[in-house]
């Protein structure tokens, strides 16, 4: 299951052009958290749990262009192979033209 925060549709403020954000639920130990923007995210405990399919199933046909950013919380601190499975089935739905993830892990740790 996927933690969620909240959507915004129509976003252009989190990229390039007009997005869909997804701001997910959920931060731990980051050494970010203090100077983070999105403190609201942090708390585990918060925000509502989506199925990955059933999210991305939604999420698709809500969205108005094919322009996602994945926002937090921590996207990567979702649970198991939750944020993969979302990720894979948005783009069955259709080849997205951008995805853009902000996180506060550093390339060399995946």
């Amino acid at each position: 299951m996927l933690r969620i925060a909240s959507v915004i549709y129509g976003s252009k403020i989190a990229g390039p052009g007009v997005r869909t954000l997804i701001h997910f639920q959920g931060c731990l130990g980051m050494p970010c958290a203090k100077v983070c923007f999105n403190k609201h995210t942090h708390d585990i405990k918060n925000g509502y749990l989506r199925n990955p399919t059933a999210f991305a199933d939604e999420v698709a046909e809500l969205t108005p262009s094919k322009a996602y950013t994945l926002s937090g919380g921590e996207p990567f601190q979702q649970r198991g192979s939750a944020l993969l499975n979302f990720l894979i089935r948005l783009k069955r739905h259709h080849e997205a033209d951008s995805i853009i993830c902000f996180t506060g892990y550093d390339v060399k740790q995946f």
